[in-house]
């Protein structure tokens, strides 16, 4: 592993250490007002583990340390889309799994 590549790593494991412990600070300090919906905070660790894994992914092959401007801006518009893109199939195919759980619970109470 190069120098280069061993700083990404590491700055970006200590950003997210960072941002879990803002988070969990966050969430501590509103405990009671949120614990009702703890169930929805559910998602966020795979989804925590996936970005970190792209964003590293991403960085290693793409020396943004060089770009300046316009070339920055647009390989932050490039993973911004590719961030959207993403959300999308994913819900899309959360709710078309959830359909077809529905059809498939539908389907087999009305036939026994």
């Amino acid at each position: 592993m190069a120098v280069a590549e061993f700083k990404t790593s590491v700055l970006l494991i200590a950003m997210m250490g960072l941002a879990m412990f803002v988070v969990g600070i966050v969430l501590y300090a509103f405990a009671e007002k949120i614990s009702a919906f703890g169930y929805l905070l559910l998602p966020l660790p795979p989804i925590a583990v996936a970005s970190y894994i792209y964003l590293n992914n991403w960085l290693v092959d793409n020396d943004v340390s060089s770009l300046k401007g316009t070339a920055l801006v647009y390989k932050l518009w490039e993973v911004l889309i590719q961030t959207l893109v993403g959300g999308v199939l994913f819900i899309t195919t959360t709710f078309l799994i959830l359909a077809g759980l529905m059809l498939w619970h539908a389907w087999t109470s009305s036939s026994g």
